[in-house]
């Protein structure tokens, strides 16, 4: 078999891009984290010296990209809280059940995250609003909610290949049983 038909080179591809978004993630992931860190301790400092806070939603935008990127990071990582079912049911069952909440997720984020996030991001544009004191239009911060979906459509996606196309059940794409791989 070549190995453009090879489903464990199609699975190492999955996993390289997943290791280098995973990568991404978190720098872009601290990055926003300290931006929004360092806007807080700003907004009190003015609050407390000048009496006015500056630049009142520039932490809430860079609060909410954090969190819903972060989301995304944890599903890709198998850092969720999702129950696993897999362990304990029969082997011939076993894919199903692995399958079956990742399922889940896929609906949901495909459906309410990148979906509903696309049309409310569509809506913000069409108005045409600012961010009040941060001079960013309004669909930008709307814009972390579908980036967000299409992210963790993507991590759903190399799951199920992973169960789907590997020859030992108990395989997932961060380690044997569910067992997170740590990165270097």
């Amino acid at each position: 078999m070549s190995s453009e038909g090879n489903p464990n080179a199609l699975l190492a591809i999955v996993d390289e891009g997943a290791r280098l978004l995973n990568w991404l993630l978190s720098v872009v992931i601290t990055i926003s984290f300290g931006i929004s860190f360092f806007s807080f301790v700003w907004q009190a400092a003015g609050r407390w010296f000048a009496r006015s806070p500056d630049w009142p939603d520039m932490p809430a935008f860079f609060m909410a990209w954090a969190l819903l990127l972060a989301i995304a990071l944890a599903f890709g990582k198998q850092q969720h809280m999702i129950c696993p079912l897999a362990p304990a049911s029969p082997a011939r069952q076993k894919r199903l059940f692995m399958l079956v909440p990742i399922l889940a997720v896929a609906v949901f984020s495909g459906w309410i995250m990148l979906a509903n996030g696309s049309k409310h991001v569509l809506i913000a544009k069409a108005s045409g609003m600012m961010m009040t004191g941060f001079p960013v239009p309004q669909y930008f911060a709307s814009l972390c909610l579908p980036v967000s979906g299409a992210l963790i459509l993507f991590y759903c996606l190399r799951a199920s290949l992973h169960i789907v196309l590997s020859d030992n059940a108990d395989e997932s794409p961060t380690g044997h049983r569910g067992q997170p791989v740590t990165e270097d």
